[in-house]
């Protein structure tokens, strides 16, 4: 669904929602149409991306674990390429304890 967010606006509160939904340490596994795919799905416009995109549109609270392509065959016998992403989220630094001097 992510690839149907054509407004920078609606993927930025995705990511916000996403980051607010998911504890720190944990995944978002999303897949989209990549950067090669097709530019409309169902008569809509879409955005395809590869890893590297898709990962910044999730920054600074995500960072990429892992990556797969994936060739899709539709009923149709179209073939659709899509870029597959696991996130995890950042764990907060931790605030050194002060040493008595």
């Amino acid at each position: 669904m992510f690839h149907f967010l054509t407004d920078p606006a609606d993927r930025a509160r995705y990511a916000e929602l996403a980051a607010a939904a998911i504890d720190p340490g944990g995944h978002l596994v999303i897949g989209t149409f990549a950067a090669d795919g097709p530019g409309q799905c169902s008569g809509l416009p879409v955005i395809g991306y590869g890893p590297d995109e898709l990962a910044a549109q999730f920054r600074p609270a995500f960072h990429s674990v892992t990556w797969r392509d994936e060739y899709h065959r539709t009923p149709w016998g179209a073939e659709q390429h899509f870029t597959w992403l696991v996130l995890q989220r950042h764990r907060p630094e931790p605030h050194p304890t002060p040493v008595p001097g």
